[in-house]
């Protein structure tokens, strides 16, 4: 049955499993949803003043972290949750316009947060102090702008931004207060990229793109190892990455195709076909179980194994112009 309130679909990566396991989140117009699993029992993080664009969950699940926009010029506000006690814990204002991207460091020590295109920053933040540690023009004069972020799995110290014709590895420098960038090696590959996924292992990370393929990268010496698939690649673009404990590749497309790659060459195992472009997968514990949102504001449950779908919550994504009860 549809939920009481869904999902808004147009927000990258805005579906999020807890790590609990029992609850899911996602953003609805100024508000983060929290909504358990088997009850439906919803819960609101009301504090933004305009519509939320991004929203992350800590990896110990204590933290949310959710960003706004806001009119040009502006500052964005972004808002430190406790998860528990569904409680503001802090604003952090630094950006203008719009909060792009949002990232914990894999023991919640930092959040890294990337501001919009007519920012162009990304600011280190300190989780316990909610303050800034130090800022930097995300993307290089050369390049286009960043429009991903994503922490190690392994180093709460390392971040990946990536966008228009760039992918960097940052370092935090904490005694001198400053991050260091390198700029990663794709060679004769000129990509946008549209969303990124870390290993567990923090040695690579994958990233999607708008041509339809997927790029591994090196974090050791920031090369990339492969990509694919080089000949049939997907329709409308990659726009949602998922990797599971098996290591397998989870890739969701802008034409609503949800796929099950092998890592080694890409190939497609299985695909299932889904209303809307995918704009969010997020996995339930180990990865049997996994949820898809699309654009269309559909939130969809799947079964690793089956690889079978089933609609859990449908709503309307535009606006409603009539309503009446039957008789």
């Amino acid at each position: 049955l549809p939920s009481p309130l869904s999902l808004a679909g147009h927000v990258p990566c805005g579906l999020i499993c807890h790590p609990d396991k029992q609850h899911v989140l996602y953003p609805l117009g100024c508000t983060v949803v929290i909504q358990e699993l088997d009850s439906k029992k919803q819960s609101f993080l009301h504090g933004h003043t305009n519509n939320v664009s991004c929203v992350i969950v800590s990896r110990n699940g204590a933290h949310v972290a959710s960003g706004q926009v806001t009119f040009m010029g502006f500052k964005a506000d972004i808002i430190l949750w406790d998860f528990q006690r569904k409680e503001l814990l802090s604003r952090l204002s630094l950006h203008k316009g719009r909060i792009e991207g949002l990232a914990f460091s894999p023991n919640s020590l930092y959040l890294v947060s990337l501001g919009g295109q007519d920012d162009g920053s990304v600011v280190v933040w300190h989780v316990g102090r909610s303050e800034a540690i130090c800022g930097s023009p995300a993307s290089a004069r050369s390049a286009g702008s960043a429009t991903v972020v994503v922490c190690s799995s392994c180093r709460d110290e390392t971040f990946v931004t990536a966008g228009n014709g760039t992918i960097r590895v940052w370092e935090l420098d904490l005694p001198s207060r400053k991050i260091h960038p390198t700029e990663c090696q794709t060679g004769q590959l000129k990509r946008v990229i549209t969303c990124v996924k870390m290993a567990d292992d923090g040695n690579y990370f994958y990233v999607g793109t708008s041509s339809g393929d997927v790029l591994k990268v090196n974090m050791n010496n920031k090369l990339m190892t492969d990509y694919g698939p080089q000949k049939e690649k997907f329709s409308s673009g990659v726009t949602a990455l998922l990797l599971l404990n098996a290591g397998d590749l989870i890739v969701g497309t802008g034409g609503g195709i949800v796929a099950l790659c092998k890592d080694a060459n890409y190939k497609v195992m299985k695909k299932i076909q889904v209303q809307g472009a995918v704009t969010s997968l997020t996995s339930r514990g180990q990865g049997h179980q996994f949820f898809v949102g699309t654009n269309e504001c559909q939130i969809y449950q799947i079964n690793y194994t089956t690889f079978k779908e089933e609609l859990l919550a449908a709503c309307h994504n535009e606006a409603v112009h009539d309503i009446v009860f039957p008789l």
